[in-house]
């Protein structure tokens, strides 16, 4: 095995390192460490939580998807009539003859499938070691997002912890 070649010195990174007993038994401690209910959970049905998250993720997209060609519309509306103020009355009925309903109306449904598809995500406990570091990424990206309100109806946190600690063998 390479040594360092001085003290405070790392070993070089571009040398070949040989599974030594003591690795392998240390990936064995590690191993044998872990419950018996995250391993057991491994094998189990499919985790929940990658359907919640995937059933979020569409409804947000769609969400986006009716959204961005609103914009498009008040872009080509402003265009053809003016941004300033004297001209949103011109610029909301030419968006609205266009889609045949209010603009806010057009993209409140899909906004609301996306709400409800973050809460049930929310609420779905993960059955598996992935899912929950599933379910913790993309909590994450629904807060970069700005749709950090969604955590405030429905706290993520306790089905996190129950899963945590269900995961880890410990009663929930």
């Amino acid at each position: 095995m390479t040594q360092a070649d001085r003290v405070r010195s790392t070993p070089p990174l571009n040398t070949s390192v040989s599974l030594s007993r003591r690795h392998m038994l240390a990936g064995v401690a590690v191993t044998t460490a872990l419950p018996t209910a995250a391993i057991a959970a491994t094998t189990a049905e499919p985790d929940p939580i990658f359907a919640a998250i995937a059933a979020s993720r569409e409804a947000q997209n769609e969400a986006d998807r009716l959204s961005a060609g609103v914009a498009e519309l008040n872009k080509e509306a402003r265009a053809k009539f003016g941004s300033g103020r004297q001209h949103y009355d011109d610029c909301c009925a030419y968006v609205a003859d266009i889609l045949g309903v209010d603009q806010d109306e057009y993209t409140a449904g899909a906004f609301d499938d996306a709400w409800d598809a973050h809460q049930a995500f929310a609420e779905t406990e993960p059955t598996t070691l992935a899912g929950l570091l599933a379910m913790l990424i993309y909590a994450g990206e629904i807060a970069e997002r700005g749709d950090r309100e969604v955590f405030h109806e429905v706290d993520i946190f306790p089905t996190i912890a129950t899963a945590a600690k269900t995961l880890s063998g410990r009663s929930a």
